[in-house]
Formats: C-alpha cells, structure tokens, sequence
C-alpha cells in the first residue's frame, strides 16, 4: 500500500476505535497521541483538501476539550478542571489545563509512590500540555481561527504558573507531574528536554499573538526568559530513540521560528546543538544493536519518535548546512536520514503489527507512524511531496 494511502487508512481507523465521531462508545482520550493525530488531520487535508480530515481536526479538539479539560468521571469532582463555571469552562477549556488521560485515576494524597504504578495513574505532564500547544497552534495556522491559539496560549499561561518553580538556592525548575487540578505535584523531578521543547513552542505561540495582532492582551516573554534560563544549563545528551527524536523535531521547529522571527543568536545556536546531540545519541543508539532486535522486544511509538525527528532534519538539510562549519556534521546527517524509512518501513511490515508490543500500545504507534509517514501537519510545511519521492 502507498505510503499516503498507509497514513490516511490508520487515521480514519484511529478516529473510528477511539471515538471521535459520535458512535456510541465511549470515547479514549489520551492527550500525547491526541495531539499528534490533530497534526495528521491538518497535513493529509493540506494533501489533498478532503474535508473529512479538516471535520475531524476539528472534532477531535473539542473532544479532547471536553474529557481531558474536565474531571473523570470516576472522580468525586466534576466539571472543568479550571473550576470555571460550564459556560465560561467552555470558552475556555484550557484554562486549567488538561489530564493526560491514563487508565487509572490519580495517586491519592495518601497514597505512597510507587514508581511502576505511577506511569499509569492520570495527572497532567507538561511535555505533554506542550505537544496539546503545538496541535493548537498548527490548528491556527490552517484555519486562522484566533480561538485555537487564544486556548493554546491560556494553557502555556497556566502550565508554566504551575509547573515551574524556585529552589532555596533561587533556580528554576519544573516538575514533572501534577495533580490532575495543578494544585500540587505528583512527581518532582524535572524532564531532561522539557524546558527546551517548551521554550521553542512558546516562542511560536508569541510569533502567534504577534501576528494575530493579539500583543496588548497576551505575551509569553516572561515565561520563556524563564525557560531559557533552565535550559542553559540543561543536559541534552540521551541515546533513547524518542529523546532523539525529540531533539531533531526540536531543531526543525527551532530552524522554523528562527525563520518567522529572525531570532538569530539563541536558536541558531540552540539548533546546531540539538542537531550534534541528536547525531551523537544516533551514534549511540546504533551501536547498541537495539534497532536490529525483533519487534516484540521493541517499542514502536520511540522509535518512530526518532523517524518524525529525521524527516524534520530531511526538510530543513538545505538549511542545516548553511549553519553547520564542520563537514563530518554533513557526513553523519547523510549517513543517518536514511534511517527513518528503514524505521518506517520496519512498522509498516503488518507482521510486525502483530505483536503484542505493538498491539498493546496501537493507537499511539499508529498515529505517530502516521506522523512519520506524512509530517506536513507536524512541521507546518509541505513535505510529502519532497521526503516522500526518495
């Protein structure tokens, strides 16, 4: 099957399985895979204009709103989790954030930690929030309508007032998890790249008000001097596939304010050391022989984290070389694209969708597959044409 046709196949699928048209079931939400399906929507309607994609966009927004903005409904609160009345919860559903949507409710106040448990109980993540952002911005870019980037602003507003914070020595920090209402953390430590993805996102979300003419209501300046100070002293080095990913797809979106804002300094800087990191944790992550292991032994949804990362550095190579002054930087970019379509191409075989890894976690793995597949929606950009004719 096309490669296109491959993507559009799993998104209408994954519409249908998680109910974002009206069928009766209940609907599964979880925030991550949300926000990635609402870019495919975007990029296979910029495809070939079928409005099918543009409705469940759209639909798929709303949803989310209306489950992950609230309570659960095995919680003993209810309504929008902002506390605004219904109304006013609906004007503006991010207000107060957004759960992540896990299968079980949040670790009770009580409760003591427990680690494993912990990555399956609800709560909100910031890095999570930041993808919900980007969905929102993209949402504006296609339809123009200010709404989805006022919602997107009010909840980088919100996440960066309750996440972040000041230690005794007076340095700033996030926490990782938060209580589903923000009104306290579940978990302290601070995420390895989220005040980098953070920083970049937000200075879309400000190119946004700036453009849309929204400047005397909304800024996230403040928030972002707070993010860069974080993130200067941050450690970027990682050999899991999805922190790579993350470091490319954050090189490309850097590359793209860097073109709307002409930010030069910060982001010129900020992505040719994402992109050496990224090469180097590639590096890494090769030698270890993982990507040749069978597929029930692999987790599909990090490694085509790493795959959405490359066809970002793909796209903006003509770019990337302008900046770079070191030609093994240019050898190891040409010796490593080629790794997405092996990833691709490696999830798309159905026999490896017949695992149980792969079945335990579907709905992300297709979506992010997709992603890879058509990454127009992601990145912003008519892409599929030029990635995709290798």
């Amino acid at each position: 099957m096309d490669r296109i046709e491959s993507a559009k196949e799993m998104m209408l699928m994954f519409a249908q399985r998680t109910s974002i048209e009206e069928s009766g079931a209940a609907p599964v939400r979880y925030l991550w895979t949300d926000a990635f399906a609402v870019c495919n929507y975007w990029g296979l309607y910029r495809l070939d204009g079928d409005r099918r994609y543009l409705e469940l966009a759209e639909k798929l927004i709303g949803e989310v709103h209306r489950v992950l903005g609230r309570h659960r409904e095995d919680d003993t609160r209810n309504g929008w989790l902002s506390g605004l009345d219904e109304e006013e919860g609906r004007q503006h559903p991010t207000a107060g954030g957004l759960r992540i949507g896990k299968k079980l409710p949040e670790r009770e106040t009580d409760a003591p930690y427990d680690e494993q448990k912990e990555w399956d109980q609800d709560g909100q993540y910031f890095h999570y929030l930041t993808k919900w952002m980007l969905a929102l911005y993209r949402s504006y870019q296609e339809t123009k309508k200010e709404s989805y980037l006022i919602w997107a602003v009010e909840l980088a507003s919100v996440a960066y007032e309750k996440f972040s914070y000041l230690t005794p020595e007076g340095v700033r920090r996030l926490y990782w998890k938060m209580r589903t209402d923000l009104s306290a953390p579940l978990v302290t430590s601070m995420g390895q790249h989220d005040a980098l993805d953070e920083y970049i996102v937000y200075g879309l979300l400000e190119e946004g008000i700036k453009s849309a003419g929204l400047g005397d209501r909304y800024s996230l300046n403040t928030e972002r001097e707070g993010l860069w100070q974080m993130l200067s002293s941050m450690q970027m080095a990682t050999t899991d596939a999805l922190g790579i990913g993350g470091l490319f797809s954050g090189t490309a979106l850097a590359l793209e304010l860097r073109e709307k804002t002409g930010e030069e300094d910060r982001l010129a800087a900020l992505s040719t050391e994402m992109l050496y990191y990224g090469l180097i944790g590639t590096q890494q992550l090769l030698g270890t022989e993982s990507l040749h292991y069978p597929a029930q032994y692999r987790l599909a949804f990090r490694e085509l984290g790493l795959a959405i990362g490359l066809e970002g550095i793909r796209y903006y190579h003509n770019t990337i070389r302008k900046l770079l002054t070191d030609p093994k930087i240019e050898e190891a970019i040409n010796k490593y694209l080629p790794l997405a379509e092996a990833l691709e191409e490696f999830w798309l075989e159905p026999s490896n969708q017949e695992t149980e890894t792969w079945q335990a976690h579907r709905d992300i793995n297709e979506v992010m597959l997709a992603t890879a597949l058509v990454p127009d929606g992601f990145y912003g950009k008519v892409i599929t044409q030029v990635t995709k004719s290798r």
